[in-house]
């Protein structure tokens, strides 16, 4: 398995649960994971390029600090492929809420707007996500060989 090396002054992962799942994932749901490439192994083993499932998955991470970050994983054709897709999804997301990373499909004036309507609606938001960008551990990783070994 691949791993990157962890920097050390970022707060590490505590936990990563997958607590709810519309559809069979014992890979995901059977335990709390303490490791970004063991939940990264699981989605692999789950979501996999010739039979993915559409639709979301429902996650926590916690971080030793007690930080905790709640959302949904979509689960696509292009989770399938991707090497670590729930920490991709979770940086993607936090870069856009701390003003980091527009989405392509909008203009800089949406952008902006959206930025504005979300400290509107969740003061500090962007603030938090930029604090957990630049400090705590987001990643490591899975390859598909490691999620698959062993799985049916």
């Amino acid at each position: 398995m691949k791993c990157q090396i962890a920097n050390s002054s970022l707060v590490p992962i505590h936990s990563i649960i997958f607590p709810l799942a519309d559809f069979p994932a014992p890979l995901l749901t059977s335990r709390p994971f303490t490791s970004w490439a063991d939940a990264e192994s699981a989605i692999l083993g789950t979501v996999k390029p010739e039979n993915y499932v559409a639709g979301r998955i429902s996650f926590v991470l916690t971080w030793t600090d007690g930080e905790t970050y709640q959302a949904q994983l979509p689960l696509t054709q292009k989770t399938a492929v991707l090497t670590a897709p729930l920490a991709s999804h979770v940086r993607q997301t936090l870069e856009f809420l701390a003003g980091r990373r527009p989405s392509p499909s909008m203009l800089p004036e949406q952008y902006e707007q959206a930025l504005a309507d979300n400290e509107r609606f969740n003061p500090g938001r962007a603030a938090w996500a930029a604090r957990i960008l630049d400090g705590h551990e987001i990643g490591g990783s899975a390859t598909r060989g490691s999620a698959t070994r062993g799985a049916s």
